[in-house]
């Protein structure tokens, strides 16, 4: 099952270990998207691709075989409970509380 979805790709992104990948709609070129995996240690790209459809883009990505989990940009998202943070990232967002 997809991680990263025509629903929730604009809301946050993937992350492991090491990388994180997601898909934004080219701000320019607003008629394509890109599929990017990065190092989140290092901040180096790992590599990008432009795709014509949303779909293509995400289907790119979640074919990265990774153990990703998919992280909120705007709250602690599913891994929030009773003001809690429960994530790779989520401590990142801990001191300023959970905002779902």
């Amino acid at each position: 099952m997809a991680k990263l979805t025509a629903e929730n790709y604009s809301q946050g992104f993937l992350i492991d270990s090491e990388l994180i990948g997601s898909v934004t709609k080219d701000p320019i070129n607003t008629n394509t998207y890109k599929s990017f995996v990065l190092n989140h240690q290092s901040g180096e790209y790992l590599g990008y691709q432009v795709f014509s459809t949303l779909g293509d883009a995400l289907d790119a990505l979640n074919s990265v075989k990774r153990d990703w989990d998919y992280e909120s940009t705007s709250s602690c998202g599913e891994n929030c409970t009773n003001e809690n943070c429960q994530g790779k990232l989520c401590s990142n967002y801990k001191s300023k509380g959970c905002h779902k």
